[in-house]
């Protein structure tokens, strides 16, 4: 609020919010340079304290007094200034109370009369607007009161039904001048006072935001203002603005008591024949005044109008303009500020009006209606009217439509509410609008109540039939019946004609009458006029399948939605299809279309969401159009859920075709972009030990090729992001070799080749997959320890140390022989060992004699202790060997990491070789043979030179020969004993 307190210095207010509860800060400059002065204080003592709140304008009278209006708390407030302008004391205050909320305040200083504007609430729903002339001496004594409007005249940039607050006063009779405020901007309310009576002359848009409060200087004739919110400033924040060409009297010997002014002629777009006069802004001194004639065929025809007023012209032209004749006298003249005239080149597509009773409680017993009217509605133009009970004040909701002039139809009507009548008019062609003459409307309070009709059991029923005893509710009006009722039954499922279907037998021959009652609640006459049963169907979108439990992102295989629809009886085909994914934001919606012909033109794709698969194709079958859309997804499309889908379609009935309602897929699809490691194996395809996937911490031999194989998946899916998406590598304890890199990723898989280093690593080295080089690394899931592998690495093979039986040995035949070898390893421990054997009279099939690699057996032995030397030992059967059959076994396996067991052996020349056993008695750990031991057959004994009872000498050498057979025919005693006796 501007406050100019003397010629020397301006005072304005200065909120620190859009709160004006609190009291502003009194901001002083100087008038002429504009420099800060300081600022001055508010003192309320002797007064209330919300004196200082709401101010909405403020003015000073002849004696230098300020006074101000306090919009929420209905104070005019009476304020004193020092003299050094640096505070304000209140003196004293007047409340005008509910509803009365000042809105303005200004003297004439012509007069010295002090003038108040006000807005009541109380007169709801208008909202009147009042000025008021007061006593300054006595403010609550009221000398004069004017209307200075309602809320429908001061509704600039609101839809608010109470209209926008008024702010700001300027008397200056005869020119009244009234502020209207919204914070994105006000408008000057221009009225003059011709005798007693307030005309209002016009309105005039303010630029650089809202503003409260207003004043006018006299000795320069203009206004002073302050936009109040910054938001809505742009850049002339917290600055006074002063408005007005200067001062208004001018003292010359007039040369004229009357004069004409001609305005620029305007060529219009179309010919027009109705100009308004919006507003002639201007200052009309007693005994002046000022008259506006408009022309539309540039001033052959003239027609003299009133501000507001609208002329018709007998012919229409496009040659636009006005005159405005200033009548004046000896010793004064008007001053013609501002003329505006309107005139319609192009309507609205639509709009509306309503009329409504009083607020009714109860409702009266209308139940139905009667509408009459007469109207012109040009081509291409439109008018519907409502009637009915509502709850809305707006009379928005709970309104019949009557189709036509003279029809007659049944309302409901609320507990309580208004009776309402609402009028709309359409128009597809801005040229032209529908015009409505007059309407008439009668009310009704008697008709018959819920009437309807029953669908009653046939009679004869023949014989296996059982149709409903029950009688079925066809049709049961809502409320009373008023004039007349068609109904339509359509559809298997509805209740009229699975009523009759019901009562009608699938077999046999015959007839049946199927009896119709008519019903109703209240007396009235209810009459059957007609009844057909006509089968037609129309174009219907009938299914719409989505992949289910599918995500969508950016994938090679397309998705697949399939849409069926059903070509009506009055169509031939169908035009044109589409498919829409309806995503979090209706504007970003893609649509995908199908056109007669198996067409499917590009999709209308705002933000590039889905691309079309080329393999997109439909199917035409009984009269069933089967559309298959195949598309992909962009990598554009957000995160979010439940994505579903709609289809439509128009087929070629009628002029303009006939679209049925759409349809929309129950089920929705969750959007995810996020990918992550699908699955992942380590395979060692190397040396002994082979594994499909090693597991993590288990040994690796050193040297051996690692290979990690897997794929990137979408989240939660299956689904591989394209291989442009990023590339995988492979680290190893946080560093990348130039060579465990893949770059292709075709369907998100990689296969990476890593060398184990060739030294013992026993502590393990940490391998992880990554990827790099995303394109959007966002869309990347945070690693965890599925993408990893911990790998021990054994460079130490096991070293044969020991073997039994021994090469060459001679065992017993036992059906448990011990085997056993004695292994040694620095590294990895092995933990199992495989006793290939071979039994001559068990596994030599060919009967060779020899050895043969596919003739060994093998046993796997364990021994889970972690000691670096240690036996494997288990038992073999060789008991069915015969005597001398060879035994041949030799170890294979080797540690945790497949490093496999060896032994040394020197050569002739002194070398030393690593060497590893095989298959086949040259090779083999050992090779022992069967013994079969047996009692020994005593044949006889022949004591050379000696006869037997003879004597026997000492000192005589003698010979004995002793014979025995053994069982087994090989001659193998251990020990012979001979006894004399």
């Amino acid at each position: 609020i501007v406050v100019p307190v003397s010629e020397h210095e301006i005072h304005t207010t200065r909120y620190s919010s859009t709160s004006m509860y609190t009291a502003p800060t009194i901001q002083r400059f100087n008038a002429t340079t504009g420099a800060l002065l300081g600022t001055a204080s508010l003192s309320t003592t002797g007064c209330t304290s919300t004196v200082s709140s709401y101010w909405y304008d403020a003015a000073v009278d002849s004696n230098g007094d300020i006074w101000t209006v306090s919009y929420s708390y209905y104070y005019l407030t009476k304020w004193t200034l020092n003299a050094a302008k640096t505070q304000w004391q209140c003196s004293s205050y007047t409340s005008y109370g509910y509803p009365y909320y000042l809105t303005g305040v200004d003297f004439d200083d012509n007069t010295g009369n002090m003038y108040v504007s006000y807005y009541d609430s109380s007169t709801y729903p208008t909202y009147n607007r009042y000025l008021m002339e007061v006593n300054p001496s006595n403010p609550s004594s009221i000398n004069s009161t004017w209307s200075i409007g309602n809320a429908a005249d001061y509704n600039y940039k609101t839809t608010s039904t109470a209209g926008n607050p008024n702010s700001g006063l300027v008397v200056d009779l005869p020119r009244v001048i009234l502020n209207e405020y919204n914070v994105q901007g006000s408008r000057h309310h221009h009225f003059t006072m011709n005798g007693f009576t307030l005309e209002k002359m016009g309105v005039q848009e303010m630029p650089n935001g809202g503003h409260y409060g207003m004043t006018q200087i006299e000795d320069d004739g203009k206004i002073y203002y302050s936009c109040y919110h910054t938001s809505y400033c742009n850049t002339v924040q917290r600055k006074i603005h002063i408005w007005g060409d200067g001062g208004i009297s001018v003292w010359q010997t007039p040369s004229a008591t009357t004069a004409t002014i001609y305005g620029k002629t305007i060529t219009s777009t179309r010919s027009i024949d109705q100009i308004k006069l919006a507003s002639a802004i201007g200052y009309t001194p007693s005994s002046t005044s000022i008259n506006i004639d408009v022309s539309n065929d540039d001033g052959v025809t003239w027609k003299s109008i009133s501000v507001g007023s609208t002329k018709t012209f007998a012919n229409s032209g496009n040659k636009i303009t006005w005159r405005a004749t200033l009548n004046g006298t000896s010793s004064f003249t008007p001053i013609l500020d501002l003329v505006t005239i309107q005139y319609t080149t192009s309507y609205y597509s639509s709009g509306n009006f309503y009329l409504r009773s009083n607020y009714n409680n109860p409702f009266p017993s209308y139940v139905a209606g009667t509408v009459n009217y007469n109207a012109t509605t040009p081509a291409s133009t439109s008018i519907s009217v409502q009637l009915g009970g509502s709850t809305s004040s707006l009379c928005s909701s709970g309104l019949t439509t009557f189709g036509q002039s003279g029809q007659t139809k049944a309302f409901t009507t609320p507990s309580y509410g208004y009776l309402c009548l609402r009028v709309t008019f359409s128009t597809s062609n801005s040229a032209y609008t529908p015009v409505l003459h007059d309407i008439q409307v009668a009310l009704h309070s008697n008709a018959p109540e819920n009437p309807g009709f029953e669908i009653h059991t046939p009679s004869p029923i023949p014989a296996n039939f059982n149709p409903p005893l029950s009688p079925t509710v066809g049709w049961k009006e809502n409320g009373p019946l008023v004039g007349t009722k068609t109904i339509d039954a359509v559809g298997a499922t509805n209740t009229i004609i699975k009523g009759f279907n019901d009562r009608i037998p699938d077999t046999g021959a015959g007839f049946v009458d199927i009896p119709i009652d008519l019903t109703s609640e209240s007396s009235g006459i209810l009459t059957l006029t007609s009844f057909s049963v006509t089968y037609t169907i129309q174009t219907v979108n009938l299914e719409i399948n989505i992949p289910e439990g599918e995500i969508l992102h950016e994938r090679t295989e397309p998705y697949e939605v399939v849409t069926r629809h059903i070509v009506g009886e009055s169509a031939t085909k169908i035009r044109e299809a589409t498919l829409t994914l309806m995503t979090s934001s209706a504007s970003m919606n893609p649509t995908l279309f199908w056109q007669d012909g198996d067409v499917f033109p590009s999709p209308n794709d705002p933000e590039g969401y889905v691309v079309m698969d080329g393999n997109s194709y439909s199917i035409l079958n009984n009269s069933i159009l089967e559309i298959h859309w195949l598309f992909r997804i962009t990598s554009d499309f957000p995160d979010q859920n439940n994505v579903r889908f709609k289809t439509g379609c128009l087929d070629d009935s009628g002029s303009a075709g006939f679209a049925p309602l759409d349809l929309i897929s129950d089920e929705g699809l969750r959007v995810n972009r996020t990918f992550g490691l699908g699955w992942m194996k380590v395979r060692d395809n190397e040396g002994d030990l082979v594994r499909d996937d090693v597991p993590n911490n288990a040994w690796v031999a050193a040297g051996e090729t690692l290979h990690f194989q897997g794929a990137m998946w979408f989240m939660e899916t299956d689904d591989a992001p394209l291989d442009s998406a990023f590339d995988v590598r492979v680290s190893r304890n946080g560093w990348v070799e130039s060579t465990a890199r893949d770059t292709t990723n075709i369907n998100g898989s990689f296969f990476i080749s890593v060398v184990t280093p060739n030294i013992d690593v026993p502590d393990g080295l940490n391998y992880e997959v990554q990827t790099y080089n995303e394109r959007n690394p966002t869309h990347v899931m945070e690693p965890n320890s599925d993408w990893s592998r911990t790998f021990r690495v054994d460079a130490t093979p096991p070293e044969r140390r020991e073997v039994f039986p021994e090469d060459g040995s001679y065992e017993a035949g036992v059906n448990q022989q011990d085997v056993r070898i004695l292994v040694h390893d620095e590294v990895g421990v092995p933990i199992e060992m495989n006793l290939m054997y071979w039994v001559e009279a068990d596994h030599d099939l060919n009967r060779n004699g020899i050895a043969d690699d596919s003739e060994y057996a093998m046993k796997r032995v364990t021994n889970m202790s972690e000691s670096k030397t240690k036996w494997f030992m288990t038992t073999i059967d060789h008991s069915r060997n015969p005597n001398m059959g060879r035994v041949s076994y030799y170890w294979t396996g080797g540690d945790q990491a497949g490093n496999p067991v060896f032994y040394t052996q020197y050569d002739d020349e002194g070398i030393l070789y690593n060497l590893n056993s095989g298959p086949g008695f040259n090779f083999d750990d050992a090779t022992f043979q069967t013994r079969k031991d047996s009692e020994a057959v005593f044949t006889g004994l022949e004591w050379v030179g000696h006869s037997d009872n003879e004597p026997v000498f000492a000192g005589l050498e003698q010979s004995i020969t002793v014979g025995f057979i053994d069982a087994n025919t090989v001659i193998d005693f251990e020990h012979i004993s001979l006894v004399f006796d």
